[in-house]
């Protein structure tokens, strides 16, 4: 065989060793990985909004929320809370608990772990955790609704906020 034919040999078998190796890539690899799925809930009876969130009012407070969820591998869910206040007194999250499958798990705030003033007139960004010991997908069962107490002024409002499974 010439120094061509061998050349041209050598070429044919990188060819098939590099679409076999392709093939392998695309059709085998995905059966062998196992994707981590989710979880995902949504205030029942909220409005949508095009961002993802979905909001409510209540009273003079108006609340914006995206799903609470995530990976069933994750181990806490930091959702954030906007809130607007359209009164006259200021308004300060004292507590947000998120109750799922009859157990209460209370949120703590992030950043410099206090909560934050909503001044009349203004809105503010919230970023809340719930951090857990067992996955995610353990924790959120039904029925799942989370309970902010929010202080105005100098009366504290209990609002309940039921929670729906997003199918899928």
């Amino acid at each position: 065989m010439t120094a061509k034919g061998n050349l041209k040999a050598i070429i044919l078998t990188a060819s098939v060793v590099v679409i076999g190796a392709i093939v392998l890539v695309v059709v085998a690899l995905p059966s062998m990985i196992k994707f981590d799925r989710g979880v995902e809930y949504r205030p029942r009876d909220w409005e949508s909004l095009d961002t993802g969130r979905l909001s409510r009012s209540f009273g003079a407070l108006d609340i914006k929320l995206r799903p609470i969820g995530g990976l069933i591998g994750n181990k806490d869910i930091s959702p954030e809370l906007t809130i607007t206040n359209r009164g006259n007194l200021p308004a300060i999250v004292e507590k947000a608990v998120l109750r799922a499958g009859g157990l209460e798990h209370v949120a703590q705030p992030f950043g410099d772990k206090k909560w934050v003033t909503i001044l009349p007139g203004t809105n503010r960004g919230i970023d809340i955790k719930w951090e857990f010991d067992n996955y995610i997908d353990e924790i959120l069962k039904d029925p799942v609704e989370i309970d902010l107490t929010i202080k105005l002024g100098d009366e504290n409002t209990e609002i309940k906020i039921p929670m729906v499974k997003t199918p899928g």
